[in-house]
């Protein structure tokens, strides 16, 4: 989904084969997917629990904030593309490129809600955070004090036995 550009020949055989399957999608009428870090559920039901591509899709719109996907009747395979924009961050959760799908949700997830990447990456940058002083650009820091001298050491006398 982040690794090729809207050109390449795997996206555009993809959104054949969504823009394939959106009639049969249409018959069912509003469609309501909730978004959970792990996936996506319709009706109480985990979509396609083993599928990775649908984990990865659901665990970057809750790291966004997203928390419901709605498609009304009348979507296209451009509309899902704005979709993945949208989990990658490419294009704004109320953009008008996705057209008849809406995205529902609360404001940007706590560092508790984030999704279980990002609160790696975050534990990461804390570790190399120095525990004395903020993770600030050098230039915004004040310098340091000087540390205080040190008293002269006094050498010990040894005593020598003849």
């Amino acid at each position: 989904m982040r690794l090729y550009p809207p050109s390449h020949p795997a996206v555009a055989e993809a959104l054949r084969q969504i823009g394939e399957a959106l009639p049969a999608l249409a018959a069912l009428g509003t469609v309501e997917w909730k978004v959970g870090v792990t996936g996506l559920h319709w009706h109480g039901q985990h979509l396609l629990p083993r599928n990775a591509q649908i984990a990865e899709l659901a665990g970057l719109l809750y790291a966004r904030g997203v928390r419901a996907v709605t498609l009304n009747p009348g979507i296209t395979a451009e509309h899902v593309l704005a979709l993945f924009h949208v989990a990658t961050g490419t294009v704004s959760v109320d953009d008008g490129s996705l057209g008849r799908i809406a995205l529902s949700g609360s404001a940007p997830p706590c560092r508790r809600q984030a999704h279980p990447l990002l609160r790696k990456r975050q534990r990461r940058t804390k570790r190399r955070q120095s525990p004395h002083r903020p993770h600030l650009p050098k230039l915004l820091l004040p310098p340091r004090p000087p540390l205080p001298p040190h008293p002269p050491r006094q050498r010990r006398r040894r005593s020598r036995r003849r």
